[in-house]
């Protein structure tokens, strides 16, 4: 059983390339993770159900097993969509939530759901990753055991930057020391995430 650890970060969100403070009076976290886990769990079901060849084909191209994107509960947006705010827990106005068309990584820490990533391959733009809005942290701090190296001493973190090598490296090593993962370069990253990242090891694009 793989456990999440994690650094909670103060709400930084993305929305049509803007950002924006959200205004914790106006935001209902609890209606925001109902929308989150449904559509998290609609977009698991598309990644393994039918017509999925091309999703698949780029997670093994990104040397991704199906177990362990099953493990992890990736999933497949199919298509771009635009949704009210408001049934997101946002207050009211005219804003669209925009959830693009790619991959969907939820990060989960004990059965909770925390935030949301969408990687894109496809399109114009080439590939990226975006962070949902809403997400309460902007890293993924993955890690299981104690993260011991070698000499029995506690293995120093890693910096990852692009999702699916951090993916990868966590899958490969069995999920062993301690990978950090800030996909979207476009959210800010808390002061004790950074704190954290100064003890890295090594920091990888």
């Amino acid at each position: 059983m793989i456990h999440y650890f994690f650094i909670t970060i103060e709400f930084g969100l993305f929305l049509y390339g803007d950002h924006f403070k959200m205004n914790p009076s106006c935001f209902d976290t609890a209606v925001w993770r109902k929308k989150a886990i449904a559509f998290v769990t609609r977009c698991h079901q598309h990644l393994f159900g039918k017509n999925n060849e091309d999703p698949l084909v780029y997670l093994f191209r990104q040397g991704i097993k199906n177990e362990f994107a099953k493990q992890m509960l990736m999933g497949w947006n199919k298509y771009s969509q635009e949704r009210p705010m408001e049934n997101w827990g946002f207050g009211p106005g005219p804003k669209k939530l925009f959830l693009t068309k790619g991959l969907v990584i939820p990060y989960i820490v004990e059965k909770e759901l925390k935030s949301v990533f969408i990687h894109s391959f496809e399109g114009n733009d080439g590939a990226g990753t975006s962070m949902v809005p809403g997400s309460s942290c902007s890293c993924m701090i993955l890690q299981t055991g104690q993260g011991k190296s070698g000499q029995g001493k506690k293995a120093p973190p890693i910096l990852v930057h692009d999702l699916f090598k951090g993916l990868f490296l966590f899958q490969e090593t069995g999920g062993l020391g301690c990978i950090i993962i800030h996909p979207d370069p476009e959210t800010p990253v808390d002061e004790d995430v950074k704190a954290l990242i100064k003890n890295t090891e090594k920091e990888m694009p």
